[in-house]
């Protein structure tokens, strides 16, 4: 063969080689990120739905009268877990914004049933008079509007999670 074939040859391998050096990293890249997104959908799914069974039972003791209150809060461990690590990594932007803000309702939820706990079974369910009444209404609306706007952003963010993790 001549010196010109063997030219090309060594042009077409040296191209091959550098394609492979950069294509390679960005693949792995991007089935890491995959695999991390699927490790975090895992997590975070059952605590989702668990989420969202007690909003309802929630809902549903709120608006008995009087007004009740689940002992148990939302739960917040997978999310922990999940946000401060780089497993949301691969989650697209929309549905990773919708988890944010629907576990950034979690937390106002459990901070209002804190308060909700502390007014109906802590020490200041033993005061008296038209201040508590008040107090407690204003807990039951913000919790109530809260869980409101909860349910169908934990609806949603469930079926981001299963269609992530498919």
């Amino acid at each position: 063969m001549s010196s010109v074939v063997w030219f090309w040859i060594i042009v077409a391998g040296a191209t091959a080689f550098a394609l492979g050096n950069i294509k390679y990293p960005l693949a792995r890249e991007a089935e890491k990120k995959r695999a991390m997104t699927s490790m975090a959908v895992s997590l975070l799914q059952p605590e989702l739905e668990a989420n969202l069974e007690l909003v309802k039972r929630t809902k549903r003791l709120l608006s008995e009268d009087p007004p009740q209150v689940a002992l148990q809060s939302f739960n917040t461990a997978a999310w922990e877990t999940v946000s401060s690590s780089e497993l949301l990594l691969g989650l697209d932007s929309e549905k990773l914004s919708r988890l944010m803000r629907a576990y950034h309702l979690v937390k106002q939820a459990n901070h209002l049933h804190g308060w909700m706990e502390e007014n109906t079974l802590g020490i200041s369910s033993v005061v008296k008079g038209e201040a508590r009444g008040k107090n407690k209404e204003a807990l039951v609306k913000g919790l109530s509007e809260n869980l409101d706007k909860l349910e169908p952003l934990l609806l949603t963010s469930i079926q981001d999670v299963q269609g992530e993790g498919e």
